[in-house]
């Protein structure tokens, strides 16, 4: 990530601290339940200078997950500590806490594949005859169908995901490169060097592992069986 990406990826937190900030000051100033104002006043400046600090550190790191938790959580809990002041029914306070709670179960399920796959690393099983990657959009490459097998230390500058997964420095599945063209990715480090495969109908596929002793080594073992089904299959 460049300077300009990331002062790009500051500004959704700037936007939220700022939201956050203006809020605290209406709160401040208004008038109906006053005696709880101060009170709010500090739980919004709190999140607005959280939301900003968690924001710039998690684009400094480049960490999608403490980034998204930064701009997630500061907003949630000042919305439900402001419903839980205003509100003096204690079945109505009961009724938000359930829906609190319902809300972050159904979130943490609808979150839980991008954590699963950012915390996950590269699953291949190598045999003399194909490579197979195993977890979310997987597939089988045939050395018989397969051109090229090397190591390299550049990628294609990506221009956009059409079927896949991108979160966490982690890209899977299909995506368009710069100059037109599709490859296919099952990159969990964008640390080279990194596994290039070529089909025989020019079908790109680069593999990384957040290991690079591993991603030598399934390269190592790939390149082998390739060599050798070329040579068992090649005329006599």
């Amino acid at each position: 990530m460049d300077i300009l990406e990331t002062l790009v990826s500051f500004i959704p937190g700037v936007v939220i601290s700022s939201f956050l900030f203006i809020a605290a000051l209406y709160v401040k100033k208004n008038k109906p339940y006053k005696q709880n104002n101060q009170r709010l006043y500090l739980i919004f400046l709190v999140m607005a200078c959280l939301a900003l600090l968690c924001g710039v550190v998690a684009g400094i790191i480049n960490n999608d997950i403490v980034y998204l938790c930064s701009l997630l959580f500061p907003v949630l809990f000042a919305v439900f500590c402001t419903i839980l002041t205003c509100v003096k029914s204690t079945a109505e306070k009961t009724v938000i806490f359930i829906t609190t709670f319902l809300i972050g179960i159904i979130m943490s399920v609808s979150l839980s594949p991008m954590f699963v796959n950012s915390t996950s690393d590269l699953d291949v099983v190598v045999t003399d005859e194909s490579l197979t990657v195993n977890g979310s959009y997987g597939e089988e490459f045939h050395f018989t169908d397969v051109r090229f097998v090397g190591l390299v230390t550049d990628l294609p500058e990506i221009k956009i995901r059409t079927n896949g997964y991108s979160f966490n420095g982690v890209n899977l599945g299909r995506f368009k490169i710069k100059g037109g063209g599709d490859v296919l990715l099952y990159l969990y480090s964008r640390r080279s060097p990194f596994i290039k495969i070529v089909t025989v109908d020019d079908g790109t596929v680069f593999l990384k592992s957040k290991d690079i002793q591993q991603t030598r080594e399934v390269y190592g073992l790939a390149y082998e069986c390739w060599r050798k089904g070329m040579t068992r299959h090649s005329p006599e």
